[in-house]
């Protein structure tokens, strides 16, 4: 209905026409009105008797229109409202029946809502319980699911960490394994150089034993044997990696044995002596009183056994002298003129010195014959010097860091650390191979790296001293190559023999040979020869590393002293004197000035003024720069400490 009155209410002001209004009051002229019809026609009465209405044909535009209309609208109003007042009452009636019908249409409405709503809350609430049975049902196993893979887990995860716990402990009981190994081979190696200096002094008894003693000594060789077989066994073992107290413990009572054994033997061969000493004397006295009571019977010879005796009570402590290999120092020492004037080519104590180094060098090049024999351990030998050789190559002074570690590596391989699956200890004989590798190897790099870089040499020094500390028979080793290399880093000038070619001469020299015969030439010769009296001169001077400068130094500075006094007063070979010299003074010269000063202000002194004049028959490049060495130090009154020169606490 609101509609409707809207809708006429629009037509009437918008179109200003009543056209269609007539139409309408006509159509309801002629129908008998009904309550929806008298509410139509109440609204079109208030639309018409509205204020809006009588207003709206006052505009200007349409107002001829508007007074037309008017006097039309009068006529239907008197006749609607008559048939409103007719139907009026007959509309009501309907209306209230119509509102009572729709009342009850809605209560049967709102009751079959009510039932229908009542059934589906129940049908919803039977729903609703169900579906929360089964999520609760559900989460139950969900949780019941989520318990058991949380368990999995927590299984799986405990078993992992066991698994790497178990793996750690194992590498740990590895590592403590390999390093209990490692220790136990270093010791059983210290024992090893112990059981073998027994067994070279219980040979020596054995060998310096009298021919009429021979079986009494038969029983100490099986003995011997016994032990040689067992401390084999552990030697084995050790190759094997197969070592453990138990074989500490073997080489400890072996060492202990062949210990007792010597002495056992000694004592032996005391008695033995005693025995013989005394039955030469009784014998001796027979002869007397035989003498005495026949003047005419001839006397007996003298007994001359007591020497033997002597040498079978203080046995010697080295291996009875060997035949000398074909060699250098073979040469060097058949060229000594059997004159009295041997001193003006080397001083006899540096002549003992040098032919006891060498001795010790001819018996460990003879010890390691069988090994370098041995085809089947070419591989191995070669495995050693590559070792060796690489870890000497790296040696270097660019950190502390660096030098140690260059040190450690070589300490550790020979001391018995496996190293590329090589150890010392796989062969008897492999420690003294490796020592005299070490050593020729540092007198190549003298000859190679220091004659070209004098910087070069103080790096190698520390390394060697270092060695030479915790190894002594390394230091003589390396020596003994020096002096093959360089007699006359004795000092030894070798003289020319009547008869000897120049060649051979050269050789004893030092010179080089090619297999084609060719003569390694001068300038390459002294160059060489500057390189070892460098590293030769870095050594005196160098002290070990910072934890062993405690021990003694094995080749101090006054070596240097001793080799420059001997040097200044032997005959002179200009060329190769006055390069080694000059190298001497420059390596150690201001450690000697700071030492001995004055002392050693005479004998520079002496040098200038006496010896430097023999060189100058010559006026070739060493002894000119020897002669400006001279000039600086006597004018400035100091000596440069050498290029290169590493600190005591460098490392």
């Amino acid at each position: 209905m609101d509609q409707l009155n809207t809708s006429i209410e629009e037509f009437v002001l918008k179109d200003n026409s009543f056209d269609r209004l007539k139409v309408l009051l006509h159509t309801k002229e002629r129908r008998s009105l009904g309550p929806r019809e008298d509410e139509e026609q109440s609204n079109i009465k208030e639309i018409i008797s509205s204020p809006k209405l009588e207003k709206t044909p006052t505009k200007s535009k349409y107002y001829d229109i508007y007074a037309e209309d008017l006097s039309m609208y009068d006529e239907i109003k008197e006749r609607t409202i008559s048939a409103l007042d007719i139907d009026q009452l007959s509309s009501a009636i309907q209306m209230r029946s119509e509102e009572q019908r729709i009342k009850k249409i809605q209560e049967e409405e709102v009751s079959k809502f009510a039932s229908i709503q009542t059934s589906q809350n129940k049908k919803l609430q039977e729903i609703y319980d169900k579906s929360l049975k089964e999520q609760a049902e559900a989460y139950r196993r969900q949780k019941t699911e989520d318990n058991k893979r949380i368990a999995q887990e927590a299984e799986l995860e405990t078993k992992k960490t066991l698994q790497a716990h178990k793996e750690e402990l194992d590498k740990l009981h590895a590592k403590n394994q390999k390093k209990l190994r490692d220790t136990i081979s270093l010791v059983i190696s210290k024992y090893h150089s112990k059981f073998k200096s027994g067994y070279e002094k219980v040979t020596i008894l054995l060998k310096s034993a009298d021919k009429e003693n021979l079986k009494n000594m038969q029983k100490h060789n099986e003995i011997l044997k016994n032990i040689i077989t067992m401390f084999d066994e552990v030697i084995s073992k050790v190759k094997n990696n197969d070592i453990g107290p138990k074989e500490l413990q073997s080489a400890e009572l072996l060492v202990q044995k062949i210990t007792e054994l010597e002495q056992s033997i000694i004592k032996e061969i005391q008695i033995f002596a005693s025995e013989k000493i005394a039955k030469e004397k009784e014998a001796q006295n027979e002869a007397k009183e035989a003498q005495s009571k026949a003047v005419e019977v001839p006397t007996p010879a003298p007994v001359v056994e007591q020497p033997v005796v002597e040498q079978i009570q203080l046995p010697p402590p080295t291996l009875p002298p060997k035949e000398e290999p074909d060699s250098a120092p073979k040469e060097i020492v058949k060229t000594v003129p059997a004159t009295n004037n041997n001193n003006q080519f080397v001083h006899p104590e540096r002549l003992m010195f040098y032919n006891r180094i060498m001795e010790f060098y001819t018996q460990k090049v003879e010890s390691v014959k069988p090994l370098q024999a041995d085809d089947n351990a070419k591989k191995y030998r070669g495995t050693c010097k590559r070792i060796l050789h690489s870890y000497i190559n790296t040696i270097s002074a660019d950190s502390a860091q660096q030098l140690n570690g260059g040190y450690e590596k070589i300490i550790n391989f020979i001391s018995g650390a496996r190293v590329q699956d090589v150890c010392v200890n796989d062969h008897p004989l492999a420690k003294d191979f490796c020592l005299l590798t070490m050593a020729k190897k540092f007198v190549n790099d003298a000859e190679t790296i220091v004659s070209s870089n004098s910087k070069s040499a103080f790096p190698l020094a520390k390394i060697i001293v270092s060695i030479w500390v915790k190894v002594p028979e390394f230091g003589q080793l390396f020596l003994a190559y020096l002096f093959k290399a360089s007699p006359f880093l004795v000092p030894y000038i070798i003289p020319f023999v009547k008869g000897q070619s120049i060649q051979d001469y050269q050789k004893a020299l030092g010179y080089q040979v090619s297999a084609e015969g060719k003569v390694e030439m001068p300038d390459s010769y002294l160059k060489r020869q500057s390189g070892l009296m460098r590293l030769y001169g870095a050594v005196m001077i160098s002290k070990a590393r910072k934890a062993d400068q405690s021990l003694p130094h094995p080749f101090c500075v006054e070596n240097a002293w001793s080799y420059i006094c001997h040097m200044i007063k032997l005959e002179t070979l200009p060329d190769i004197c006055s390069t080694l010299l000059l190298e001497i003074l420059e390596m150690t010269g201001n450690q000697l000035l700071k030492i001995y000063g004055r002392q050693f202000g005479n004998v520079l002194v002496y040098i200038k003024d006496f010896y430097y004049p023999k060189l100058k028959l010559d006026e070739h490049g060493p002894i000119s720069r020897l002669e400006l060495l001279l000039s600086d130090i006597f004018k400035d009154h100091r000596i440069k400490p050498p290029e290169g020169f590493l600190s005591d606490n460098f490392w």
